[in-house]
């Protein structure tokens, strides 16, 4: 896995990104019997943070909440 970072001057998170390929074999016995499982990933994902204030507002996912407890 490869982890790419940036950060403002002020020291605030400005994005990180992620590149992660495996692939292998996982698995047991069980009375002899082998059960395993060939997998693998390929992925990227990119997250960009936001310090403005309309987007730190809460009150939506607040009321959202609410109106469901």
């Amino acid at each position: 896995m490869e982890i790419v970072a940036e950060v403002w001057e002020c020291g605030l998170m400005k994005y990180y990104e992620t590149d992660e390929t495996w692939s292998g074999e996982i698995g047991t016995y069980i009375m002899n019997i082998w059960f395993g499982y060939k997998g693998s990933a390929d992925s990227q994902s990119k997250t960009w943070y936001s310090y403005t204030e309309r987007d730190n507002d809460m009150s939506g996912s607040i009321a959202i909440l609410n109106s469901m407890l």
